[in-house]
């Protein structure tokens, strides 16, 4: 590396105040030539390789953990919502059961429209049920065509 080179990376280092070795000097010029004549000398000379060694190593990796993390995350949320949701049907349908249970065959009509309002909720869970569902798959796909994307890239490296 030129004294010239070397001078621009100390100065870009400190105006940015990063450490040096996070400041990687590249000549696209260079490298494109090298990757065009498969010159591994000038590829090298063009600081693309050690580019592209510090993002393989370095950086793919912590961004797919940051990614499944965050997916995680997310899906996690989306289950905790459900769960009280689910739960608080389920108190709703025990409170019901109970008071039907108390009312013993008294009032025809109102153990009816209790049943109606049941079936009613219990039609509304099942469908934000296959929502959550629906919402699932599409978040679990996005998540493996995300993985193999992320994939990809740190295999070409």
């Amino acid at each position: 590396m030129s004294a010239s080179i070397a001078r621009q990376a100390e100065d870009t280092a400190r105006t940015l105040g990063i450490d040096r070795r996070q400041v990687f000097p590249v000549s696209a010029q260079k490298g494109l030539l090298g990757k065009i004549k498969a010159d591994h000398a000038l590829l090298e000379r063009s600081g693309l390789l050690a580019l592209e060694i510090k993002l393989s190593e370095d950086i793919i990796p912590s961004r797919q953990r940051y990614v499944r993390e965050r997916v995680a995350r997310e899906i996690g949320n989306i289950v905790e919502t459900t769960e009280a949701t689910v739960a608080a049907r389920l108190t709703a349908t025990e409170s019901q059961i109970a008071e039907l249970k108390a009312l013993g065959g008294k009032n025809l009509d109102m153990i009816q429209a209790m049943i109606q309002r049941m079936r009613e909720e219990r039609d509304t869970y099942e469908k934000k049920l296959e929502s959550f569902q629906a919402t699932r798959a599409v978040l679990s796909e996005q998540l493996r065509i995300l993985l193999e994307t992320l994939s990809l890239a740190a295999s070409m490296r």
